[in-house]
């Protein structure tokens, strides 16, 4: 295979960053955009392997400490500068209520894909909610760099040389099958760790072992394997895996064919490939900023020129003049040592010196732009202020925070008052649907005591409810109906078990599902100054509302002691329902499916009608 590669690879590169830019800019018809990851994948499995066993072939070894150092040079610059100044910019113009440090920490370290996958992001949504979500790719890029020249130096020290090529042949297609077989039951598990992307790499280093030798026109074989896999594929009827394959094949296909033809030389593309990991870098923290401030054309032409423009000075500031700079030279050893330096002043004041870091995050959020203009924290709270403390820290299952006990085996920290009120108490349980109503409760007056128990789960605690009943004259147990016909029909289901089980002087209060807004982040809509309806129809037809509420009509028929509260009903007129209204400056979701304060709030006068007039009459 011809040598001059280089080329043709930038323009592979820039067809690739394009992709996923413009996925990321969520343009139409590049809705499989994010697969341009996927191309990236297989020209490092070329490049890398190329660079590796050329020089193995000119001085017959493999140099461990070269290719790592020039690994470093090449990524580890940019990197640093751009998740520091991410980080840096979202503490004074991103939103107040999220910290992304630890995001940061294990970017630069290049262990972020592990850190998603822990933290089960998803690896669709992932990208849209966190500015530095695109740097998975390259913790798992740099986790390949590490092991595949120790799995070279293995095989050409102890099998013939020309095994090599059979022995990522085998482990790729070892791969590939693991791939297809977890795809569906572990999409993060195969997406976000190496082993099993291994095949796209494989792809890449089979495609020089094989035709480093053998010109295009005269070897067929690989057709041949491409028909056969897609069809395979096809029949399967694996959607992700199979544009997967589709992608790798052709990025194959590519550079193979890409070395003698000039289609593939263009200076603009080839410029676009030059700058094409800066680009990569830069491109999703600007989308993430300009996302909150703009919308429509206006956030996607600010997108390209401000990321291009950011691009070019990364690239030539930083990417070049590091890429060839020696090991050794004081500029380099400079800029290790304000990192670790750094790193160190982090610990410091995590595990010393909380005093500095309470004044420094006391600076940072008066200085934060969003909370200045728009009090976005206090706005999209999840952590409700409850008898003046953040309940949700305590009272969420498996809370890591101390709490006390009292009489009841409950914890003060989740009690509505400190007051004692035997006669009646309000046990309110659930997940954090549930939880989004503490507020509203919390400020209902008619409500003496009430006590706050977060659950993820379905399991009702009969023990401990009927416990508590013993205690006081009546209970009344609080839950909301999840969102959609699956899960509000199981909670029916576990309410209806549940009622069987609690003692005679129980009684349960349903609230009922709040309106969604899957189209709109209605903050953002709040900081663009814009209404942001929601399709009440569309709404209930997708999420199969009246069915949910023929169920419960069933229920409240049949016993007398349930109680419907339809949330909905309260917060949208007949016609109309705005998760954020600019016109009397009214934001009603936090996200796309939970209340913000003010919407718990203005629950409270109906609420409180509601509890009087049925629940309190006697």
């Amino acid at each position: 295979m011809n040598n001059s590669y280089k080329e043709h690879i930038q323009f592979l590169r820039a067809i690739a960053v394009i992709f996923v830019f413009l996925y990321h800019l969520k343009i139409p018809y590049f809705y499989k955009g994010y697969l341009g990851v996927d191309i990236f994948f297989v020209i490092s499995g070329y490049v890398i392997t190329k660079q590796l066993l050329t020089k193995y072939f000119s001085e017959n070894k493999i140099d461990l400490k070269s290719f790592y150092i020039s690994r470093l040079k090449r990524l580890f610059p940019a990197l640093v500068v751009v998740c520091l100044s991410t980080y840096f910019f979202f503490q004074f113009f991103g939103p107040s209520s999220l910290t992304p440090t630890k995001q940061t920490i294990f970017s630069i370290l290049g262990i972020s894909n592990i850190y998603f996958l822990i933290k089960n992001k998803d690896y669709f949504d992932n990208i849209f909610d966190d500015p530095l979500g695109h740097t998975w790719s390259l913790g798992l890029e740099e986790q390949t760099y590490l092991v595949y020249p120790l799995l070279l130096i293995l095989v050409y020290q102890f099998l013939k040389k020309h095994f090599v090529f059979y022995i990522i042949l085998t482990l790729g297609i070892l791969s590939f099958v693991t791939y297809v077989l977890l795809s569906k039951s572990h999409l993060n598990l195969v997406f976000y760790l190496p082993i099993f992307r291994f095949w796209e790499f494989a792809a890449g280093a089979c495609i020089f072992l094989y035709f480093k030798n053998i010109t295009f026109r005269n070897d067929y074989i690989f057709y041949v394997i491409f028909i056969i896999i897609n069809l395979f594929l096809i029949f399967l009827d694996l959607e992700y895996i199979y544009y997967n394959v589709i992608v790798v094949s052709l990025t194959s296909f590519l550079i193979i064919f890409s070395t003698s033809s000039k289609l593939f030389i263009n200076k603009f593309f080839i410029y676009i490939g030059n700058i094409s990991y800066s680009i990569y870098l830069v491109h999703l923290p600007v989308i993430y900023f300009l996302d909150i401030y703009f919308f429509g054309y206006t956030k996607i032409f600010y997108s390209i020129l401000i990321t291009i423009v950011l691009s070019i000075i990364l690239y030539e500031l930083i990417e070049k003049k590091f890429r060839y700079i020696k090991f050794k030279d004081k500029i380099f050893k400079f800029l290790i040592f304000s990192f670790s330096l750094l790193v160190i002043f982090f610990i410091y004041i995590k595990l010393f010196n909380n005093d500095l870091r309470q004044n420094i995050r006391v600076f940072i959020l008066k200085n934060n732009y969003l909370e200045k203009n728009y009090n976005w924290k206090t706005r999209t709270l999840a952590n409700y202020i409850v008898n003046n403390k953040l309940f949700y820290e305590y009272c969420r299952k498996n809370a890591p925070k101390k709490y006390s006990l009292n009489e009841y085996g409950l914890k003060n920290e989740c009690l509505r008052s400190d007051k004692s009120d035997k006669e009646i108490i309000f046990y309110l349980e659930g997940n954090s649907l549930t939880a989004q109503f503490a507020h509203t409760i919390d400020q209902v007056d008619s409500i003496k005591n009430a006590y706050y128990k977060l659950n993820h789960f379905y399991k009702i605690s009969h023990e401990e409810v009927n416990h508590l009943a013993k205690q006081f004259n009546e209970l009344v147990y609080v839950t909301e109906i999840n969102t959609d016909e699956y899960f509000g029909l199981s909670k029916i289901d576990a309410i209806r078990q549940a009622k069987e089980k609690f003692n005679s002087n129980v009684k349960i209060l349903l609230l009922f599902s709040n309106p969604r807004d899957v189209k709109n982040y209605p903050v953002k809509c709040m900081v663009q100054k814009r209404s942001c309806e929601i399709d009440i129809y569309q709404d209930k037809k997708n999420r199969k509302l009246d069915k949910l509420l023929n169920e419960i009509d069933k229920l409240l028929v049949k016993d007398k002691d349930i109680y419907f509260y339809n949330t909905y009903k309260h917060l949208c007129s007949i016609n109309k329902c705005f998760s954020y209204n600019v016109d009397n400056d009214f934001l009603m979701l936090r996200d796309s499916n939970h209340l913000s304060i003010e919407a718990a709030e203005s629950l409270v006068p109906s609420l409180k009608k509601f509890v009087s007039e049925n629940i309190l009459t006697d």
